[in-house]
Order: C-alpha cells, then structure tokens, then sequence
C-alpha cells in the first residue's frame, strides 16, 4: 500500500520534532546523523537526502540512491609527528666537521582525512652558510660544508613542512656546526720533546708545526710529570733556548686576547743575573716587546718601552711551578703562577706589534739583537693559546 503524502510528511516531521531538530524560527534543522566510522553507516533503512558524519574521518556523507556519498572533507592541517634522527636526536641538531658526514633526520606525520602527505623544507641565510639538504619523501640528508666552503655563520634553521595539498603543516629546526670555537683553546704553538723514553736528546719540536731552531740538550729525566720527558733544559754554564719565530703570526688586532703558559723549574734562588723565562721581541724595534723574567726571587714582565712591572712576591726556587701570562684586549696584562695573581696592569695595546715578534723560550735578544739573558732552569709543556684563559 503506497503510503499518502500526508502521512510521510507528519512521520519526517514527527522525527525531527523527535530529534529536536528545529531552528529558533520554527524551520526544519538538516541535521547529520554522526557515526564512528564509515562501517557504521546503515545500509537499510534510511532515506535519500538523509545526512551522515563520520568522526574517525572527519567527512560528510549523504544518502543517494546506490549508497553513501562523501559530499565534503573537513579539511583539517596535517600534524607533524616528530622530527628526529634513527638515534632519536632532535632540535637543535649539531652536524659533523668533516665536511662530508650527513645527518640524517626523519619527520613523521599524519592527515586525519586520509589525504597523502608531501615533505618539503626551506632553509634560511645561515643554514646556506653552513650545509646543503636533500630529500626522499620524508627522509631528509643535510650534508655539512667543509670549513673552507663554509661561511661565517655557525647556525641556521630548515622549517620543515607537510602538505596534504590543501594545509600545511610546519615545524623549524635548528643546525649549529662549530670549527673552531671564540674563547676556547685555540692553541697556535706548543713544544714537545722528541725522544725514546725520556733518554734521547733529540731537538723538541711544535705540535702546530711552527718552524722550531735550538740549541743545547732537551730531554732530560727532571719533569713535573710521571714519566714525561722535559722539552727545554739550560745548566748553569749552559747557553741554551728554543727559538720560534712565527708562533705569533696569528695574533691580529681581531683576534687579541692570547695567554702564554708552561711549567717551569729555576734552578738558583737569589740569582741577581736577569734570566728570561720567555722573550717576545721585535727583531727591530724594541719597544715592541714582551718578555717574562726572573731576577732576585721576582717575577718580571717587560712589555711596551721597556715599562717593567715586578712582583711582590718570590718566585718557587727548586721545584716546579706553573707560569701563565695574559694578554687581555680589555683589562691588561695578567701574571700567574699556580693560579696566584702575581703581577696586573692596564697596558696599551701590543698584540699586532707581538705578531712581527721573533719568540724564544728560556732566553731573549739583548739590546744588540742578539740572543741572551739564558735561564738557568728547565721548562716543559710550554705553549701558546689564541685566548684568554680565566684565572679564578
């Protein structure tokens, strides 16, 4: 029996009024009905027209004739997951040195619509300082430069974007490569002994490959260490010393602060003659100097003109003692021994002038130019760093 029109309109609107589907107005609501999953949308019994939203999808659907029809997304932004290396590392990344060993990162992401997700990245100025990237879908190579192609920068970011076609979705990163480190120890000259077990009296040699001239004997068995080899050694008669004269090349106006260190020995207390510890000097011009010394059971540092600053406190005669000299761009110079403030003063600045300087360890060059004023002690482990070291 064909049900009338009367009938079918007061059973729609006893289901709407059912369901409360009227507006303010009094006009009919087309409402959806909401659903899980698309399973769980019926196949019987249900009109054409009627409205179906899916919550595990996010989409509308609506009753035709053969079916079910999605008639709209609710197009929402893709989430990125995570971003992150196979070792689990993530932001800020820090690439290799070598120039040539990737990192390799993973970004994971999903689409609540189901939609296929596109991975792309865009770098910024400091990133196309410092590497490259490249991409396989959602794995990302990012290759380092080498020192020498790379820029000034030493950071940079990748924003990293999921795109489901319609929204994306963005997540940046941070990448830092560090060759060489302001303020840290960067070190331009440092001696060491060349020889077999502390016995062979080869000439010491520098670890930066400065050229090194010498004369006298080096190693010896007297050293402030277990089982090391003394790099410089000077007897009473002796006229020994090390010679380096491009060890402050590297010291410019950008980069002034430097420290001078090393472990000493002395050998005579009380001794009147002037003994260098170590000598900076212009070869010629003598107002460019900086020169370490000891006299009388004092410390003494010459530096600009020929001004000498002398301490009030003696040196340790007959034992081994640690000997730092700074060179500080705003404060000065700084004396040291074993951590113990032993002469300070405000000086002019001298770094460019220190790097024409021929350098000697256990002596320097008198008012001839000639090489003199020899210690009488011994020396190992000196070097030379193109910092400031912080004494506490």
């Amino acid at each position: 029996m064909t049900e009338s029109l009367n009938r079918k309109i007061a059973r729609r609107y006893s289901k709407a009024v059912s369901n409360e589907n009227f507006r303010s107005d009094g006009t009919l609501l087309a409402t959806a009905t909401v659903y899980d999953s698309t399973a769980d949308l019926p196949t019987s019994g249900i009109e054409r027209g009627a409205q179906g939203y899916v919550s595990s999808n996010q989409r509308l659907y609506i009753r035709g004739t053969g079916g079910w029809y999605n008639i709209a997304t609710i197009n929402n932004t893709p989430t990125i997951n995570s971003v992150q290396t196979a070792g689990g590392d993530s932001s800020p990344f820090t690439l290799a040195t070598d120039g040539s060993t990737t990192t390799v990162i993973t970004i994971t992401a999903t689409d609540t619509e189901g939609f296929p997700i596109t991975f792309s990245a865009t770098t910024d100025v400091g990133f196309d300082s410092i590497a490259t990237v490249s991409n396989d879908s959602s794995v990302f190579t990012i290759t380092p430069l080498s020192e020498d192609s790379a820029g000034t920068a030493t950071s940079g970011t990748l924003t990293f974007k999921a795109s489901d076609g319609v929204n994306i979705a963005s997540e940046v990163a941070t990448f830092t490569i560090v060759f060489k480190v302001d303020n840290s120890a960067y070190t331009v000259f440092l001696v060491k002994g060349s020889g077999n077990n502390k016995t062979n009296d080869a000439a010491p040699t520098d670890a930066k490959s400065n050229t090194v001239t010498s004369s006298g004997t080096y190693n010896t068995a007297k050293s402030p260490y277990s089982r090391r080899s003394v790099i410089f050694r000077n007897d009473a008669a002796g006229t020994n010393y090390i010679r380096a004269d491009a060890a402050l090349d590297s010291l410019t106006s950008t980069t002034p602060d430097c420290t001078f260190e090393g472990w000493y020995y002395i050998n005579s207390a009380g001794n009147t003659t002037f003994e260098a510890l170590f000598g900076c000097n212009a070869a010629n011009d003598g107002d460019n100097i900086l020169i370490a010394a000891y006299k009388s059971n004092k410390l003494e540092i010459i530096y600009n003109k020929q001004t000498t600053q002398v301490s009030t406190k003696n040196i340790p005669v007959g034992e081994w003692f640690y000997l730092t000299v700074t060179l500080d761009s705003s404060d000065g110079l700084r004396a040291y021994i074993n951590g113990q403030l032993y002469i300070s003063d405000t000086v002019e600045t001298l770094h460019a002038a220190l790097s024409a300087c021929d350098f000697l360890i256990g002596a320097e060059f008198d008012s001839n130019e000639s090489v003199g004023n020899y210690l009488n002690g011994y020396v190992s482990d000196f070097r030379i760093y193109l910092f400031l070291i912080q004494i506490i």
